[in-house]
């Protein structure tokens, strides 16, 4: 049984220095005083959160100044590939996907870690985190935070359809269609589940779950892709026929696909892939 509830990858985030950071400064008892600045992305940290960072280092370090700045998911690696060539615009510590780490990590722009993973956590470190924040044997990026997306959905939507809570992928898919087809509310855009092109941490969920993957290791080292074979074609066609059929938001683009909880709220779709 395909089971429905964790549709994707654990998505780790990662805090990391910027080697040309502006602040400089050590840390321990002998550091001097410094003026830091912190880029956490949108709704990653929450605001009570930060100010009590704020309040922990500055309190920690006498003299020293925290500044905080929240940045939008969209476009974040544009903004620091701008950024981190001026000292006096890179931020002294950057949080980032897990996926955009090697971005930095292979050319350089991030300052190595090793010598905190311990302090950071040790052996309770998400290894998989770990593993996409290191590059050639160094850590630049240890991993923040992880998480799973869940699929939401509108009981009385369902309910009004007559249509049974899925408990499986294959069901997910026909529970989706049928929701589709019968715009319970007859609400205008409504779309039985929210599945975008553009979001591919949700459309993994069907491309792993059927056993499919993007490429696969050998043993000597190279890789060969595998989006071809019968395991990952099964799983992007049953993807590709839930777009076709079970979804009205196939083409949003990247920067709209955080927001679509806003129409599974207002009732214009069944289904959403999201964070817990």
């Amino acid at each position: 049984m395909r089971r429905l509830p964790h549709l994707a990858l654990a998505s780790t985030l990662t805090l990391t220095l910027a080697a040309c950071g502006a602040g400089g400064g050590n840390t321990g008892d002998d550091a001097e005083s410094a003026d830091l600045t912190i880029w956490f992305m949108e709704d990653s940290v929450p605001e009570t959160a930060q100010e009590w960072l704020v309040d922990e280092f500055e309190t920690s370090y006498e003299g020293s100044t925290l500044t905080v700045q929240m940045q939008p998911w969209a476009g974040v690696v544009e903004l620091l590939q701008t950024s981190l060539p001026d000292s006096s615009q890179t931020p002294d510590l950057v949080e980032i996907g897990n996926t955009q780490a090697s971005t930095f990590t292979s050319v350089g722009a991030f300052s190595p870690v090793d010598d905190l993973l311990e302090e950071l956590g040790g052996d309770s470190l998400i290894e998989s985190g770990l593993e996409a924040g290191t590059w050639e044997g160094t850590t630049y990026a240890p991993p923040l935070y992880a998480g799973s997306r869940i699929i939401f959905y509108r009981q009385d939507l369902l309910d009004a359809a007559g249509i049974d809570v899925p408990t499986t992928l294959d069901e997910l898919n026909e529970a989706a269609i049928e929701l589709n087809e019968a715009n319970p509310e007859d609400t205008d855009g409504f779309s039985g589940i929210y599945l975008a092109s553009s979001d591919p941490k949700t459309l993994e969920g069907w491309l792993f779950t059927y056993g499919g993957d993007y490429a696969t290791q050998h043993d000597d080292g190279t890789w060969e892709g595998t989006l071809s074979s019968p395991e990952s074609q099964e799983g992007l066609q049953a993807a590709q026929d839930l777009m076709e059929r079970g979804s009205e938001y196939v083409s949003d683009p990247n920067e709209a696909v955080p927001v679509a909880y806003e129409l599974f709220n207002s009732g214009k779709i069944g289904f959403y892939s999201g964070s817990p």
